[in-house]
């Protein structure tokens, strides 16, 4: 006996659409939250980028790059500058706020990392 493969996927794919229900439809965001979400990625990018830059001259028993610490200084401060030149944001000119903190987390991570190191 044959079976149509066409009609056997046709049907497969109407069962899951009406087994697993219509897509669930989010919340409209807010320019405020997208602003929101856009800096605190910008800081979590700058950290993971200067942690990476001093992992790298650990590994490598060196100096850190210091082009590769601005690099991520630069790439932070052009993420947020487009995310407040979207508008919306609830805050703005917290650069500064943010990047300290960013700056303490990273230097709180290296202290304990290296310590760590033999």
């Amino acid at each position: 006996m044959r079976i149509d493969t066409t009609v056997m996927t046709v049907g497969l794919a109407t069962l899951v659409l009406v087994v697993g229900g219509p897509l669930v439809a989010h919340a409209h965001t807010t320019p405020a939250q997208k602003c929101a979400t856009a800096k605190s990625k910008a800081a979590a990018k700058k950290a993971a980028a200067k942690l990476k830059c001093y992992a790298t001259a650990t590994v490598h028993a060196t100096q850190v790059d210091t082009a590769c610490l601005t690099a991520a200084e630069t790439k932070f401060g052009a993420a947020i500058t487009k995310a407040e030149a979207a508008g919306g944001c609830a805050v703005t000119g917290d650069a500064g706020a943010i990047e300290a903190a960013v700056e303490a987390f990273v230097g709180a991570i290296n202290t304990l990392t290296l310590a760590m190191a033999p």
